[in-house]
């Protein structure tokens, strides 16, 4: 089976091939798993958007102890691959920078969707390692 072409709108991607009521039973068979991981590594993991085509979540840094982003995409990244194989993989350093700082990975698991992840960085509390 091949990728459904992407489409770029507004620096993100899409297809035209998903049917709405596919990409909402799989996003709720992968949030539970998901927000497990995230809350481990110190982050809340919420759906956001219309979930028609893919599967929209942001990740938003919960604890002091919250990890880099990027160490949150390779877990969560790992808790996928243990359930679809990820077809295609898109992350920050080929799209647009983001508002906020907010960094994105697109991890394609069927060739109808994908989860498109949001991760906004952990910040340094005022004084704290500041020169």
């Amino acid at each position: 089976m091949s990728l459904e072409p992407l489409c770029v709108q507004d620096g993100g991607c899409s297809t035209d091939g998903a049917d709405p009521e596919q990409v909402r039973a799989l996003g709720r068979r992968v949030l539970r798993p998901l927000r497990e991981r995230a809350k481990a590594l110190g982050y809340a993991l919420a759906a956001h958007g219309s979930q028609e085509r893919d599967i929209d979540l942001v990740a938003i840094p919960w604890t002091a102890r919250a990890c880099s982003p990027e160490a949150l995409a390779n877990s969560l990244r790992q808790v996928l691959s243990d359930l679809y194989v990820i077809r295609l993989e898109i992350g920050p350093e080929a799209t647009p920078p983001k508002p906020h700082g907010r960094l994105c990975w697109s991890f394609w698991i069927q060739s109808w969707t994908y989860i498109d992840l949001s991760v906004m960085p952990p910040t340094v509390p005022d004084g704290e390692g500041a020169p």
